[in-house]
């Protein structure tokens, strides 16, 4: 086991068939290292198989880049490609301690499953961008804390791709949760998409939420979306399953 993972720069590679890794600390993917001009560093941890928990927070790109060290954007990546990986919360993006961050962190799914089982949040500080992208395999949030997953929750960017495989959210997407500079995205275009529904925040309203449908399916449990600023079908059908919806 470990007391806390740290990626600050290059690809660290984690699991193997029959293999058990547990984290009772923080893990961080791609971090603050440097004040000098362009020389931040982007991280990467790879999840080939087995089994790995995280008890505490999975960070990816926190702090991880500024105008300064970083001006073009960083994308500090966690990789789940076989196996498990949990983790008790889990946020992209974000900075605390300094201004204009400009990261571009990704969680992206390409087997296996990745569980998160309380907080989910993705895009946490103005100038950053950040993306859940499932490429196959499972994306679970349990919402054990009954917080829903937030795209875009203060001021910054955040999107959830879904090409392939399954995204099960046992509780709503909510956009644009932060309000003024905050921008939330569903993009979809393969794959299943489960969750109760997909809103954007209005309180205050003055972020930006929006959808794109261009395939893949859209299975609501529950109210389905709600004030969304713009929903849009592209080349693929939008195909909304409601066989599990609760009105």
């Amino acid at each position: 086991g470990f007391g806390a993972f740290n990626v600050a720069q290059g690809q660290v590679t984690l699991g193997a068939e029959g293999q058990s890794n547990v984290i009772s600390g923080a893990v961080l993917v791609g971090l603050n290292t440097t004040t000098s001009a362009g020389a931040e560093t982007a991280g990467e941890l790879v999840i080939a198989g087995g089994s790995t928990v995280c008890a505490d927070w999975t960070y990816i790109g926190r702090n991880n880049g500024s105008t300064t060290t970083a001006p073009a954007g960083l994308a500090s990546r966690l990789r789940v490609e076989s196996g498990m990986f949990v983790s008790e919360n889990l946020s992209l993006g974000g900075a605390v301690g300094f201004a204009g961050y400009t990261g571009r962190p990704v969680l992206e799914i390409q087997g296996g499953v990745c569980t998160v089982r309380a907080v989910l949040y993705a895009g946490e500080t103005l100038g950053g961008v950040s993306t859940l992208w499932v490429n196959g395999g499972t994306l679970r949030h349990l919402a054990t804390t009954d917080t829903s997953i937030r795209l875009g929750n203060s001021g910054g960017e955040g999107f959830l791709r879904l090409s392939s495989g399954v995204a099960d959210l046992a509780k709503d997407i909510i956009l644009a949760y932060g309000g003024v500079g905050s921008t939330g995205t569903v993009e979809l275009s393969g794959g299943l998409l489960i969750a109760q529904n997909i809103y954007k925040w209005t309180s205050p309203g003055t972020g930006y939420g929006r959808v794109l449908f261009k395939g893949g399916v859209f299975r609501p449990t529950g109210g389905g979306m709600s004030g969304i600023d713009s929903v849009k079908i592209g080349d693929g059908p939008a195909i909304f399953d409601t066989s599990l919806y609760v009105g």
